[in-house]
């Protein structure tokens, strides 16, 4: 059902592909069940456009700024828990952003790192 929700074509091809970093960490919680599915729609939403290439590790290190700054965008997938838990997370994710890189998220954003 996913993949027959994709369009056919795409209404514009990008100028150079870009590489999203899909983090769907779930911290003292077992996990939304829509997060397999929401992981599998970026994926294949970037294959047929050439838009961007999607990593989903089930590591949340990967935010750490020497590897954060690899990607292009980050997408924080049903997020809960204190993923920028240290400074050097957090003030990583704002030079990320203030970069003009991308930050996009879905459910729970307002229990991803309240402090």
């Amino acid at each position: 059902m996913i993949e027959a929700a994709l369009p056919a074509a795409v209404p514009a091809r990008p100028r150079r592909p870009r590489k999203l970093l899909v983090i769907d960490a779930n911290l003292g919680r077992s996990g939304h069940p829509a997060i397999p599915f929401a992981n599998l729609a970026v994926e294949l939403m970037g294959k047929p456009t050439g838009a961007f290439e999607a990593t989903i590790p089930q590591d949340f290190s990967m935010l750490e700024p020497e590897t954060l700054f690899q990607y292009d965008a980050l997408y924080l997938n049903h997020t809960i828990g204190e993923l920028f838990d240290t400074p050097s997370k957090r003030e990583g994710l704002l030079r990320f952003l203030r970069q003009g890189r991308g930050l996009m998220d879905n459910h729970a954003a307002t229990v991803t790192s309240t402090d």
